[in-house]
């Protein structure tokens, strides 16, 4: 981790970087507008100042330099890649929102540079790994800072090339991808750092759900004085029908780091559907860059079937409310039946009605928040695969099975029920007799039948 003073030099810096390309330091002074006049005197003096961390701001201040795009996906062919222009410093491609990857980039000339800038923190290990087929053409890479000071450089003669360095310093780098020898081909570009997940930043945010009504968020790394921003979001994805709810970003929350952790605990907003429940979490520093996410989830059941026998089964709900109503809709289905009127007519109804082998509702008052039903039906008359479904709802609510909305919960069992069955367990055989004995019974009879 930087010093504090150090690290605000770093966060001045960019910031100034970015105010100066914005009002085109290639203009002349007299084309500012007189409120950005201070900040473009600041950029000056900062230019002109020599600091202890070697920033080499003077360098960059000029810069039309562009992000890359995500994804970062070429054409790979050897035409101009989607990256260009970045044939000098001036237009290089900002790097330093890593880890980067790109794939089908190209040296499409025998004069064709491409240039990457990537801001460096002491500290930090960082590594480039450029992939391409030799025998298609042979690429080369080196690495300088932004005074053209050598730091690396790769330049074997089989496939790929790869460079690290561990910065001494926070500078401003910057890595060249080139054909040897005039040579053209296409190639891929990958920039990690030794930090978690090969990111720049340290700061880390971790998201931890114990409960759906609130969530913990714990900031690391963080550098004392300095102004973070966070927000979160919250997700609902519903299984049943495969829906996925957005709630609206809460946020962004500014704070001033007090130590190099923080936690901070919010309410979240509850539910009672059976499903995913997300909460997402950005941080970003003053300037809005991100530097660290993360999520985490909560998955929630509150209705559950089973069969014990081929003829009876159970359902449980849970989480429900002490006092409240509810309905509880169940049936049987010759699931293969099914299947096959489904694939036939392509039809779910018909499919459904063709199918069905029992269906039944029931209502009840919860007198505690679970609940306990047996079920029975009558037995089936085919061997195959079968299926118990079951959904709960508060009374009254507008469901839809078909719709698949409307529920709480649902949950289905698939069985294969033992048809009724006569076997012989014991018998006389002699061949002496006039008549021979024999015992049998009949096994899974359904009671009444």
């Amino acid at each position: 981790m930087l010093p504090p003073r150090q690290y605000e030099i770093v966060r001045l810096r960019e910031y100034l970087k970015l105010e100066c390309r914005r009002m085109d330091m290639r203009s002349n002074v007299t084309n500012i507008v007189s409120a950005r006049l201070k900040v473009y005197l600041i950029c000056s003096l900062f230019i002109l100042t020599s600091v202890a961390t070697t920033l080499n701001f003077a360098q960059a201040s000029p810069k039309s330099s562009h992000g890359v795009p995500n994804p970062c996906t070429g054409n790979n062919t050897l035409a101009s890649d989607i990256l260009e222009p970045n044939d000098n410093k001036i237009d290089a491609v900002q790097a330093s929102i890593l880890p980067l990857s790109c794939t089908g980039l190209s040296i499409d000339s025998s004069s064709d540079v491409d240039f990457f800038e990537l801001e460096m923190i002491s500290g930090v290990t960082y590594y480039v790994n450029i992939t391409f087929t030799d025998s298609y053409g042979d690429i080369d890479i080196g690495w300088d800072t932004a005074s053209g000071n050598f730091l690396d450089s790769s330049t074997g003669t089989t496939d790929n090339e790869s460079m690290q360095i561990t910065a001494s310093s926070n500078q401003t780098t910057y890595i060249d991808v080139y054909g040897h020898s005039s040579s053209t081909n296409t190639y891929d570009i990958e920039i990690t750092t030794d930090n978690p997940g090969g990111g720049q930043a340290f700061e880390e945010i971790e998201v931890t759900m114990y409960e759906l009504s609130s969530v913990k968020l714990e900031m690391s790394g963080l550098v004392i004085g300095d102004t973070y921003e966070y927000e979160y979001y919250q997700s609902f994805y519903n299984e049943f029908n495969q829906t996925t709810i957005i709630q609206p970003t809460e946020g962004p929350y500014s704070f001033v780091a007090s130590g190099t952790s923080e936690t901070i605990y919010h309410v979240t907003t509850t539910g009672e559907v059976e499903g995913q429940y997300y909460v997402t979490a950005n941080l970003t520093n003053s300037l809005g860059v991100l530097l660290s996410n993360d999520s985490a989830v909560i998955i929630y059941e509150n209705f559950r079937t089973s069969t014990t026998s081929s003829t009876s089964g159970e359902v449980f709900a849970s989480n429900l409310t002490a006092g409240s109503q509810y309905t509880i809709d169940w049936f049987i289905l010759d699931y293969d039946l099914f299947n096959d009127y489904l694939d036939l007519a392509q039809n779910i109804y018909t499919a459904y009605n063709v199918s069905l082998l029992e269906q039944n509702q029931s209502n009840f008052t919860a007198d505690s928040s679970t609940y306990n039903q047996q079920i029975s039906w009558p037995g089936p008359t085919t061997a195959g695969n079968h299926s118990l479904f079951a959904a709960i709802s508060h009374l009254g609510a507008n469901t839809d099975l078909f719709l698949r909305e409307g529920f709480l919960g649902t949950h289905t069992t698939t069985f294969i029920p033992q048809l009724p069955a006569a076997v012989i367990t014991d018998y006389s055989l002699s061949v002496n007799s006039v008549n021979n004995d024999f015992t049998s019974e009949g096994l899974d009879l359904v009671i009444g039948d």
